[in-house]
């Protein structure tokens, strides 16, 4: 067996470890309270701000613990959706337990979901767009991520992921720690909504 083929079954077997592992979190984020209305044809222009102000809670402190951006800061869109909407950012609470991305196993395990929400956003970027007349430049931004790009910068994600995962410990337990650090922050603010 080549290098390249065993290199390159190492690297599907990491993302099949991934999804595994990631599996069970990553579905009941579909159907929060928070998110799972992104879809529906009841969606309220208010609970998409909150939706968008959840996100942007979560994002900062994430964010802040990155030095270079390999990706698209997702801070950069929910704040043009945000400043659309006229919402404080200064007044929108922040997440208080975000995952440690001070690894480059960590980077690529936080990388894994931010990247990989971006090709369910194309759905919702649609629906906000049917049912809310929401459009990127109209507050729609961090759903559009990358757009008709999507599929192209998925693939290039994937290829620099094999090329950089050997050998980086924390992927697949900073991929988990970031599901589950948005879903408890999701229903802290699922929460906060209620009262």
């Amino acid at each position: 067996m080549s290098r390249q083929v065993l290199t390159q079954n190492q690297d599907e077997t990491l993302l099949g470890a991934l999804r595994a592992a990631t599996y069970e979190v990553h579905e009941r984020l579909h159907v929060h309270p928070m998110t799972e209305p992104l879809t529906s044809d009841t969606l309220t222009r208010e609970h998409y701000i909150n939706v968008l102000k959840a996100f942007y809670g979560f994002y900062v402190p994430c964010e802040a613990q990155i030095k270079e951006f390999a990706y698209a800061s997702r801070l950069e869109w929910l704040t043009q959706d945000l400043q659309y909407f006229e919402v404080d950012l200064d007044g929108i609470a922040l997440s208080f337990s975000p995952p440690d991305l001070r690894s480059a196993g960590a980077l690529l395990g936080y990388h894994y979901v931010t990247e990989g929400s971006t090709l369910g956003s194309q759905v919702i970027s649609k629906q906000l767009r049917k049912n809310l007349n929401i459009s990127p430049d109209k507050g729609g931004r961090f759903f559009h991520a990358y757009g008709k790009e999507t599929g192209v910068k998925w693939k290039n994600f994937r290829a620099l992921f094999e090329r950089q995962s050997a050998g980086h410990d924390g992927v697949i337990e900073t991929a988990l720690a970031t599901f589950l650090a948005l879903e408890k922050w999701l229903w802290h603010c699922h929460q906060g909504a209620q009262t």
